[in-house]
Parts: structure tokens; C-alpha cells; sequence
């Protein structure tokens, strides 16, 4: 652990539960109906991702579109967001994270160490920073 100089403060909140589905359509009916909530944001018709909003105990419930099922990839997942997601990544890389791939501008897709993956992404949802935890990590460097 680094000296209170060398640690950056940051916020950070899991924001998002990300299903894939294949059949968007599909999923969209289903998640809007179990939930007792109208699509927010997105056409399942056309469109890569569909939002139920905040519609699971505050976190929002975003639909994605794969092109098949995969084995070897997580089909529901978590996006932290994070008011510097280059510290938010230093400090889980510090954790035992890996990187696994850059979304831009700062944002990433890891995997914790048993290689589940998850998202860190700039704020997105309604009420920021409403729900945060303010946490400190090493200071960020270059991947």
C-alpha cells in the first residue's frame, strides 16, 4: 500500500446488470414483463442494447445482443461506474484484476481473478453520485 500522497481518491457504484441475449426480442418481453417495466431506452428490433432503466433495486437492467451463446464467456455481467475509471482499473488491476480489453475513453472491460468479467465504465445512470463509496488506490499508470 502506497503512502496517502501516492493514493488517488476516487467514487465508485455497481450501476449495471448486463444480460446477452440472442434473441433481443425475446429478452426484452420477458425481463419487461417479469419486471412489471417498460423498455426505457432501445428498439429489440434494430437496436445492440435495450434498458428496462432502474428497474432491479435501483440498478439498471441493460439487454445486449450477442450473435450466439458462448461457453466461454459470462452472459450476464456487472458495469462499475466510476468518476476516474483509469484509478477505478489501477486499483482493481492492484487487486488481482486482469485487463482484458480497452471500451474507450478510459474504460474497460477486466476480469476478476477466476476470470469473471465485468465492465468499468464512466457514470451513466440517473442520480450520480447518489450510492458511491468514495475508495483510494494507487495512482494510475499507462496500461
Amino acid at each position: 500500500m502506497g503512502s496517502k500522497s501516492e493514493r488517488q481518491r476516487h467514487r465508485i457504484r455497481v450501476a449495471t446488470v448486463v444480460i446477452d441475449a440472442v434473441d433481443l426480442q425475446e429478452a426484452a418481453a420477458f425481463w419487461s414483463a417479469a419486471l412489471d417495466t417498460p423498455l426505457l431506452t432501445g428498439d429489440p428490433a434494430q437496436d445492440r442494447y435495450v434498458s428496462l432503466g432502474q428497474a432491479a433495486g435501483g440498478l439498471r437492467l441493460l439487454l445486449q445482443r450477442v450473435p450466439r451463446r458462448s461457453r466461454d464467456k459470462n452472459t450476464v455481467h456487472l458495469d462499475l461506474e466510476s468518476d476516474d475509471p483509469q484509478a477505478e482499473v489501477a486499483r482493481l488491476t492492484s487487486l488481482g484484476a486482469s485487463r482484458e480489453r480497452p471500451l474507450g475513453h478510459g474504460a474497460w472491460v477486466l476480469q476478476d481473478p477466476a476470470g469473471t468479467r465485468f465492465c468499468v465504465i464512466h457514470p451513466e445512470t440517473p442520480n450520480w453520485p447518489q450510492g458511491t463509496k468514495v475508495v483510494a488506490g494507487p495512482t494510475p499508470t499507462s496500461p
